[in-house]
C-alpha cells in the first residue's frame, strides 16, 4: 500500500491503517492540497492513476472555492469523481484483456 499512500502523502493526505500500512486503511484528504512533482521509483498504474486523480481533485476543489460553499456543485463533483473512478477501472480492464 506504500507505493499509493506515499505519493498522496506528499499532496497532505494522511492514512491511518494497520501496523505496516496493511489494510484496512482511512485516507484523510489534506485541507489544503499542495502541488508535488513526483516520479515514480517504478511503473505502477495504480500511483500514476492514484496521482492524477488527486491532482484532478485538488484543482477541481479549489476551482470551487475549496469548502466555503458545500452545496449542490459538491454533490455533482462526486458524482463526476466516481464516474472518473469508474472510467478508469474499466479501461483498465479492457486493456488488460486486449
Amino acid at each position: 500500500m506504500g507505493r499509493v499512500t506515499d505519493p498522496l502523502a506528499l499532496f497532505g493526505a494522511k492514512t491511518v491503517g494497520r501496523q505496516g500500512g496493511r489494510l484496512p486503511l482511512t485516507m484523510i484528504g489534506a485541507v489544503d492540497p499542495i502541488p508535488v512533482d513526483y516520479a515514480t521509483p517504478m511503473a505502477s498504474a495504480q500511483v500514476k492513476s492514484a496521482v492524477l486523480l488527486a491532482g484532478l481533485n485538488a484543482l477541481s476543489f479549489h476551482a470551487r472555492g475549496g469548502l466555503s460553499r458545500l452545496d449542490r456543485p459538491a454533490r455533482i463533483q462526486t458524482v463526476v469523481s466516481m464516474g472518473l473512478w469508474l472510467a478508469v477501472i474499466i479501461c483498465g480492464r479492457w486493456i488488460a484483456y486486449q
